[in-house]
């Protein structure tokens, strides 16, 4: 059973390019405010022993929607589950910058349902962090039953620059809700680390590809 993964990396800000970068065989195209994404090989399952783990809850701002009479998708999933931890190294050139990880802590409950707490993040090393500190942080609500995303938030820390986002996705009445605005999206619209798991659940052949609704509000 594989405990930790550990790959090289070009070092790509920000931290989505880089977990996108991540995954063999992906490539992304993004058009105004959708991602398409294209995988051609298939990934394989990466389940690992739990592990404990500091985590932050994701903000929460409750519109207090809910309709019991929806019914939501299925997935079979046995691509991923609790207790998953992805190591990546990031590097520059042949220089090591630092460490990005992605993983599942733990589960919780988003309008009755239960999802998947992602967490992913990007460190820059002692070295690097010198010249240009970073200590990037991002998180996803992701159904368990549907893998759509519920929640997103993003919280960033590079050199003198920070920032924090929260977002949440309203599958019920198909909208995207912000603190500046509330967007129509189509049903199951995935954010930019939904997408990656999604995709692993996705039954493919070499040489197949498929499309993903995608809203990443990178510059909310």
């Amino acid at each position: 059973m594989i405990k930790e993964l550990k790959i090289i990396l070009n070092i790509v800000i920000p931290i989505e390019l880089i977990l996108l970068s991540c995954v063999p065989g992906v490539s992304m195209a993004q058009k105004s405010d959708t991602v398409s994404i294209r995988r051609t090989v298939i990934i394989d399952t990466l389940l690992v022993k739990p592990r404990t783990s500091k985590f932050y809850p994701l903000n929460n701002f409750e519109t207090g929607y809910r309709e019991d009479n929806i019914k939501f998708r299925k997935i079979k999933n046995k691509a991923f589950s609790v207790g998953e931890h992805l190591v990546f190294e990031i590097a520059y050139g042949f220089i090591k910058a630092g460490t990005a990880t992605m993983s599942i802590p733990d589960t919780q409950w988003v309008h009755g349902r239960p999802c998947y707490h992602i967490v992913t993040t990007a460190e820059s090393n002692k070295f690097f962090s010198f010249f240009f500190r970073v200590r990037d942080r991002v998180e996803s609500l992701i159904d368990v039953d549907g893998i759509f995303t519920w929640k997103f938030e993003k919280h960033i820390r590079e050199g003198k620059f920070s920032a924090d986002k929260y977002v949440e996705y309203d599958q019920y009445h198909r909208n995207v809700i912000t603190k500046k605005d509330t967007m129509p999206v189509p049903l199951y619209v995935q954010d930019i680390l939904s997408s990656f798991y999604y995709a692993r659940t996705v039954p493919m052949k070499v040489g197949e590809s498929f499309d993903i609704d995608n809203l990443s509000l990178i510059h909310i």
